[in-house]
């Protein structure tokens, strides 16, 4: 062809026809050009691959922002969802909302769901191990007491920061709502300020609560000074039959005493730890 010129030369195998490329470019050159072309794609694939990266990381951040707050929802959805159910689930007259992290916040949902209009019948209401404050024992005491024959058992035990404040809401519960007669308050934070507050109402002979079973243990801050207020109820009021009271911080001589008084009595059964 006529791109190609053709040349002879003699070696002493013989003769060898070298064909020539005519125009041929420079080798080196082109080995330029192909290295710069491909650092300039591998620049412009970094750069891209960088800002893909943030791009991806920035969607990441949203999608894990957005599913947080999905999960949030969700959980206070399927949260609403048990509790409107909670008139099906109703056993022996007993509603247990035991450790479902109940904190004051959701008292007002389990309010409209438990005393809603169908009036779901239950006399038991169990929210014990939560995360209950005064805050939210005062919303429920103000609604038990639009409820005066409803509730007979409230147990509010393992709520550790309902304390003598939300003692003092209850007492209120007891002076005006006869028809509690199972208070359970172990581990709540009660002190001897709270224990004072229980024997004003228990001793009062003119609200006289209807108090039966009175469950205290587990209240460290429950000592010896205590000791005056848990001898008059044990001496004055007529209707206590059980008075838990173990694992507090009263000393021997005060278990003692209280044990010789309610001997003396033979009234009341009460339990203290040894």
């Amino acid at each position: 062809p006529s791109q190609f010129k053709t040349s002879r030369a003699q070696t002493k195998q013989g003769v060898i026809t070298n064909r020539e490329f005519i125009g041929r470019p420079n080798l080196q050159t082109t080995k330029n050009n192909c290295l710069s072309t491909v650092e300039l794609m591998s620049a412009e694939c970094e750069n891209a691959l960088q800002k893909n990266t943030l791009n991806f990381m920035e969607m990441t951040k949203y999608c894990l922002s957005e599913t947080h707050l999905n999960i949030e929802y969700l959980v206070q959805e399927l949260k609403e969802k048990k509790l409107v159910q909670v008139g099906k689930l109703v056993i022996d007259d007993t509603i247990d909302l035991s450790s479902l992290n109940v904190t004051d916040n959701d008292i007002p949902l389990i309010i409209r769901t438990i005393f809603r209009k169908d009036k779901i019948k239950f006399t038991r209401l169990i929210l014990r191990d939560n995360a209950l404050t005064s805050v939210g024992v005062k919303m429920l005491v103000d609604r038990l007491l639009m409820e005066p024959m409803s509730v007979k058992n409230l147990g509010l035990s393992s709520n550790p920061d309902i304390r003598d404040d939300g003692i003092a809401h209850l007492v209120g519960l007891l002076r005006s709502n006869r028809s509690i007669t199972t208070l359970a308050m172990h581990n709540t934070g009660i002190t001897d300020q709270g224990i004072g507050l229980l024997a004003d109402v228990l001793c009062d002979t003119k609200t006289r609560p209807a108090l039966e079973k009175l469950y205290i243990s587990f209240n460290k801050s429950i000592t010896d000074n205590s000791l005056e207020s848990l001898t008059h109820i044990l001496e004055q009021n007529q209707t206590l039959t059980l008075l838990s009271l173990q694992h507090c911080s009263l000393s021997d001589r005060a278990r003692q005493r209280l044990r010789r008084l309610n001997k003396k009595k033979n009234k009341k059964k009460f339990k203290l730890s040894e």
